[in-house]
């Protein structure tokens, strides 16, 4: 899946070629079309094993602090979004590809609703422990957080010049001041 990936994001998936992720895996072509019918399949797969990396829950583990409380993990996991790498990479390719390619809108269609549904459990808690505001609708609070990922992902993919990204210092406090602004505390 790493080599695949990795293909897909250096090549696209118009140009990627199944002899050379075979090659790169230490494996035949023919071993690969044996597990993966086709490209499309095997471009479905490879995104489906980065997407999992990409999830918020993963992330957190990754980047250590599961233990932080939840408004904190949503500011740590906003500025992480500047940080490139290869599975954010992929999804955003995967975005155009899945325009013409319903395998493609279906592993899509299944993240985004996996990714919700996990920041849906981090702003409820969130909530629960009066960090945000209970009476703000949970679905408009992820639609903002996942949009926001996902507009940060298209930016980046697309070239935009480091000298435009703001030092990750500043994202945070940007994300912690419109936090504060839009989902204010409870009073306690």
């Amino acid at each position: 899946m790493e080599a695949a990936a990795a293909e897909f994001v250096r090549h696209g998936y118009d140009r990627a070629r199944v002899s050379d992720i075979a090659r790169n895996a230490g494996y035949t072509v023919g071993s690969i079309y044996a597990r993966w019918p086709n490209k499309s399949d095997l471009m479905v797969a490879a995104l489906d094993h980065l997407l999992a990396q990409i999830l918020p829950e993963h992330r957190f583990k990754d980047l250590n602090i599961g233990d932080l409380p939840p408004l904190e993990l949503l500011l740590a996991w906003g500025a992480d979004q500047l940080d490139p790498d290869s599975p954010r990479e992929v999804f955003a390719q995967a975005f155009g590809s899945a325009r013409n390619n319903p395998d493609l809108q279906e592993c899509l269609r299944e993240f985004l609703n996996e990714s919700f549904s996990q920041t849906s459990r981090l702003v409820e808690h969130a909530k629960a422990e009066g960090q945000v505001d209970a009476e703000l609708n949970t679905a408009a609070i992820v639609l903002f957080i996942q949009a926001v990922g996902i507009g940060v992902h298209m930016i980046r993919s697309s070239g935009l010049d480091e000298a435009h990204l703001p030092p990750t210092s500043d994202w945070i406090e940007f994300n912690r001041r419109l936090s504060e602004a839009a989902l204010p505390r409870q009073s306690q």
